[in-house]
């Protein structure tokens, strides 16, 4: 990403890929939910009448498109069903959306990559 724009730079930068769902409303309260197996959580939030469910975390290169993959939603949709009911599947889905965070690189897993900022002079 720097390496495209000609700056110099000391950190290496990882860019982790996260997606979101939205589908029908489901509470008035926000929740965050343990992902089963992985040390990370997702959260289920209130959002204009529906219900805002996300995030995954995911290297990528720049190069590559910025779109909730059909696994993604997939995994994500898994998760809500675990705790809601009733189940949710694709169809229920009313929109999907993803984007890019410029993060520290170090750490192996993308869901521990540090969002600190450094600041070089």
């Amino acid at each position: 990403m720097l390496e495209q724009s000609d700056v110099e730079f000391e950190q290496r930068l990882d860019l982790v890929h996260g997606s979101h769902l939205l589908l029908p409303h489901v509470s008035k309260f926000g929740h965050l939910l343990e992902v089963p197996g992985e040390e990370r959580v997702v959260f289920v939030l209130p959002f204009k009448g529906e219900t805002l469910l996300g995030t995954t975390e995911v290297r990528q290169k720049i190069d590559e498109p910025i779109a909730c993959s059909t696994d993604e939603s997939t995994d994500l949709l898994k998760l809500y069903n675990h705790y809601f009911e009733p189940d949710r599947e694709l169809k229920d889905v009313t929109r999907s959306f993803a984007g890019l965070r410029p993060l520290l690189s170090g750490s192996q897993l993308a869901s521990r990559a540090s969002s600190e900022y450094r600041i070089i002079r």
